[in-house]
């Protein structure tokens, strides 16, 4: 199957941007189009290390019964995501190469008929990191946990 591709309204250059575009795509799920939350883990792909999204591709989760799933399923539901940066704790130090951030994403589904189901608030924690500091060099996200 094809990749997706990455959005090009994200300013690559700038790491809360592409972290944020991280967010909004690893939480995006379409229960229209996808068949698990899975599909919206394989798009946020694009915004990864080449290492780190062979990594994450490579994990193919067992389908299980997901009730949360099933309900948004069940209205045909499109989760919108709210990707805002937060502080929490001390992270490592910063460098010109390699950034630490912290995003806070409620997500919010709305289906058929006016629907709006209750919201949800994940956590994420990224790394992310550049080859170089030249001009034009992407950020790209090389480590990700979800709370």
């Amino acid at each position: 199957s094809s990749l997706p591709t990455r959005s090009r309204s994200v300013a690559m250059t700038t790491p809360v941007a592409v972290g944020a575009a991280t967010v909004r795509a690893f939480y995006g799920y379409n229960t229209l189009t996808d068949t698990s939350t899975w599909a919206a883990v394989l798009r946020s792909t694009v915004y990864y290390t080449p290492v780190y999204a062979a990594l994450t591709r490579s994990v193919h989760p067992q389908q299980t019964n997901d009730p949360q799933w099933d309900a948004w399923a069940a209205h045909h539901a499109v989760i919108a995501v709210q990707a805002k940066r937060v502080y929490d704790g001390t992270p490592p130090p910063n460098t010109p190469t390699r950034t630490y951030l912290e995003f806070e994403a409620t997500l919010t589904p709305h289906g058929d008929h006016h629907w709006t189901g209750a919201k949800l608030v994940h956590f994420v924690w990224m790394s992310l990191v550049r080859a170089n500091t030249a001009k034009g060099t992407p950020w790209l996200v090389a480590r990700m946990e979800t709370q």
